[in-house]
């Protein structure tokens, strides 16, 4: 019986396990798009929104 909590690495090699990842990608995108358009309507200095997008992208990446 389930606890609730399902590892997704435990998924197959099949187009379900693709599936996820391209979801995960795709709101991956979402949200950098989301933070991109945050820092430019608060008027954020190019060089620290580069900075706070390299940030973004290495912390989304790692998980």
């Amino acid at each position: 019986m389930s606890d609730g909590h399902f590892d997704r690495t435990f998924l197959p090699k099949t187009d379900y396990r693709s599936a996820y990842m391209a979801g995960k990608a795709a709101a991956r995108k979402i949200g950098e798009q989301a933070l991109i358009d945050t820092l430019e309507d608060l008027g954020i200095n190019p060089e620290v929104k580069e900075n706070i997008l390299k940030l973004y992208k290495q912390k989304t990446t790692d998980r």
